[in-house]
């Protein structure tokens, strides 16, 4: 289900920025970010990166990319630990 909803969100994304309607596309990121199960997800998190390094300010997107790289080392942890 989560890719789905990547899926979903990266094309209203897509259809926001091509109208350049760079606020909404922030709040829809920012909402699917928001649900547990869709917050996880890498992919979401780079393409929320890409959003703001191509529309918003350097840093913005360093500040999403510095999340993006926490979220991951947290999720190596937890698997390292509870495969070890």
């Amino acid at each position: 289900m989560r890719a789905c909803v990547c899926v979903c969100v990266c094309v209203c994304v897509c259809t926001h920025t091509e109208v350049g309607d760079i606020e909404n596309a922030r709040a829809l990121f920012e909402r699917a970010l928001s649900e547990r199960e869709v917050s996880a997800s890498a992919q979401l998190w780079r393409h929320y990166a890409n959003l703001e390094a191509q529309y918003g300010s350097l840093a913005a997107a360093v500040q999403v990319r510095m999340y993006v790289h926490t979220v991951q080392y947290t999720c190596l942890q937890y698997i390292w630990y509870t495969y070890t």
